[in-house]
């Protein structure tokens, strides 16, 4: 009877242990291939660009936000609420900024077989 007991009970554990997925310290998505966020200086200014290229099964991008912030968490810009009609998104502009370090910062929404959040940053110094 024990005998029993215990072998149900190892079955049970590795099929627990089996069935489940690891935690990933890097993000990993099933909707998007690649999410670029660039940022670089020159003449005071920040320009900003974000690239974002789902799969092929990926239908399109929503509510796609896109921030720029200082090394102080304050928002210099934020462009929101930006879409693809495809599975495919570029974005750029530029602003005005004094030196120091910045981090530009992309969330979003990718569509497909599945929906899945999205998101990516960088971080640069202007000096």
């Amino acid at each position: 009877m024990y005998k029993k007991f215990f072998a149900a009970v190892l079955i049970v554990c590795l099929c627990t242990i089996s069935f489940s997925r690891p935690v990933l310290a890097s993000a990993h998505y099933v909707e998007t291939a690649t999410i670029t966020p660039t940022l670089f200086f020159s003449d005071n200014t920040a320009y900003c660009t974000v690239s974002i290229q789902g799969t092929d099964e990926t239908l399109y991008l929503d509510s796609i936000n896109i921030e720029l912030k200082n090394s102080f968490g304050v928002t210099i810009v934020l462009w929101a609420d930006r879409s693809s009609s495809d599975n495919t998104f570029y974005f750029s502009d530029t602003v005005a900024v004094p030196k120091g370090t910045y981090t530009l910062y992309v969330s979003g929404v990718a569509i497909g077989a599945t929906m899945e959040n999205i998101s990516g940053y960088v971080t640069k110094t202007y000096s």
